[in-house]
């Protein structure tokens, strides 16, 4: 199980959104991932893209809009 942990982006090196989802999605025993963020870019989002087709089934990502 994934333990929570605190980002600090932009202060530490590899403290982000990118290298956090990544490390979920690469959990062997994951059985569900959900990802609430308040905004999304497209570029942010092909960055972790790869992964996290690998585990699509198992996903749901909300985005807020407004």
């Amino acid at each position: 199980m994934a333990k929570p942990f605190l980002l600090f982006q932009a202060i530490r090196k590899d403290n982000d959104h990118e290298s956090a989802i990544n490390l979920l999605i690469k959990l062997k025993d994951l059985s569900r991932l959900i990802i609430s963020v308040a905004f999304a870019r497209e570029n942010g989002v092909s960055r972790i893209a790869k992964l996290l087709h690998q585990k699509a089934a198992k996903t749901t990502v909300l985005v807020g809009i407004r």
